[in-house]
């Protein structure tokens, strides 16, 4: 139980992080394209 725990515990972490990268991502290409910098 407590190794099922753990493994939740990393899985939902990536998440989060790789949903940050995403997020940041698109806020930078958003800010891109108001500054008139696309990439």
């Amino acid at each position: 139980m407590a190794q099922k725990l753990s493994c939740l515990c990393v899985l939902s972490t990536q998440v989060v992080i790789s949903n940050n990268i995403w997020i940041s991502t698109n806020v930078r290409n958003v800010y891109a394209i108001i500054l008139g910098h696309p990439k």
